[in-house]
């Protein structure tokens, strides 16, 4: 296959400069070779910077850095390292990436990786080899702990109380295809679009900073015209211990948003649903009160009321 369609590749750092490096180190084994790297620092405190500034200098390749404040209008590199002035969460950090990419007109392709994901050789491949611009896809995402069980094949959400949950979660991955009934969502560790998808949909909405925006842009992709697709050739290894962020004060936000983002989602999308939701919040809410989460309790309640 000629390797004609140029792809950006955008990986999002915060506070895990070891976990970007050995994604971009997976990245760079890839068989699909037409491809530019950028990796958005979401204003790190860990020096992460500086150290991934280190090691891709170690690797010889051609690489920009750039301040988000600065022009960013540098496309020539291989890599592309942005440093945001404060962190946006997910769907911020993302964008500024996306901007990025779409000051080049002659890209084809974007690819939004989690850092904390391995992708193997053919991953971009098979996505190259199988995509159109009538269709998001995600890959198959497999637990990078246990290799033998798949952690999701895109995404269902419950149409009653907006919560999700994953396509073939921890069932046994194997080489035989499995059967997907139904993708109401990608998950966002890993979406692969082509550029006239965003043109039309524009950017991630970053009012959900963290978890669901991933829906959010499912959602409004299928309601103009696009079909959502999991490329189950293409394998991303997802290491999702969040044990790593037990001492960071982001921990309790990825134990709230989740929560609070599902009315968000509602007051956007399922307006019909939004008492309903509403009332399991509520009973999350009591849930943590009775199992002395006081504080968790009393940010999803302030958290709502910004909403």
């Amino acid at each position: 296959m000629a390797q004609d369609k140029l792809v950006y590749i955008i990986v999002l750092n915060f506070n895990g400069y070891k976990d970007t490096i050995d994604c971009i180190r997976s990245i760079f084994k890839s068989t699909y070779l037409n491809y530019k790297v950028i990796i958005v620092d979401n204003y790190s405190d860990d020096s992460s910077v500086t150290k991934l500034q280190k090691y891709i200098s170690s690797i010889n390749i051609s690489y920009h850095f750039c301040k988000f404040s600065d022009d960013m209008n540098n496309l020539d590199h291989k890599i592309t390292l942005i440093e945001s002035e404060k962190n946006l969460g997910y769907a911020g950090g993302n964008n500024i990436g996306l901007k990025y990419a779409l000051k080049d007109r002659k890209f084809s392709y974007v690819w939004i990786l989690n850092n904390d994901t391995i992708v193997s050789e053919d991953s971009l491949f098979n996505l190259i080899s199988n995509s159109n611009d009538s269709t998001v896809y995600g890959c198959k995402i497999i637990n990078y702990n246990n290799s033998k069980k798949i952690e999701s094949l895109g995404g269902r959400i419950n149409k009653l109380f907006l919560t999700t949950k994953h396509n073939h979660s921890n069932k046994v991955n194997s080489k035989l295809s499995k059967d997907i009934k139904q993708i109401d969502y990608i998950h966002g560790t890993s979406v692969f679009m082509h550029r006239k998808v965003i043109e039309k949909l524009g950017l991630l909405d970053e009012s959900y900073f963290m978890y669901y925006e991933d829906v959010d842009y499912s959602i409004r992709a299928l309601n103009n015209g696009y079909r959502l697709a999991v490329n189950q050739d293409s394998e991303v290894f997802h290491n999702s211990n969040y044990k790593k962020y037990i001492n960071s004060k982001k921990s309790i936000l990825r134990k709230i948003y989740p929560v609070v983002n599902r009315y968000r989602l509602s007051k956007k999308h399922y307006k019909h649903l939004r008492f309903v939701v509403l009332l399991g919040i509520i009973l999350a809410i009591l849930k943590r009160i009775f199992t002395f989460r006081i504080k968790e309790s009393i940010l999803i309640i302030k958290y709502l009321l910004k909403i």
